[in-house]
């Protein structure tokens, strides 16, 4: 692993951690929700990161 791949892994962590992870601090929210998919009740699609060791789910835009 080089410092590309390096810096691949330490970007895809921090748009999981942004954009994705629920927060306890923020009562389960995430830092920058996405505000289009906020009021959606379109289907519920599986995202990986990193090969699987990050997994999101989240419904398809509308």
């Amino acid at each position: 692993m080089g410092q590309a791949g390096l810096r691949h892994l330490v970007t895809e962590y921090l748009e999981h951690y942004h954009r994705e992870r629920p927060h306890a601090g923020l009562d389960g929210a995430v830092i920058e929700p996405d505000l289009l998919l906020a009021n959606c009740s379109s289907a519920i699609v599986r995202k990986d990161r990193l090969g699987g060791l990050l997994t999101m789910y989240h419904r398809v835009a509308a």
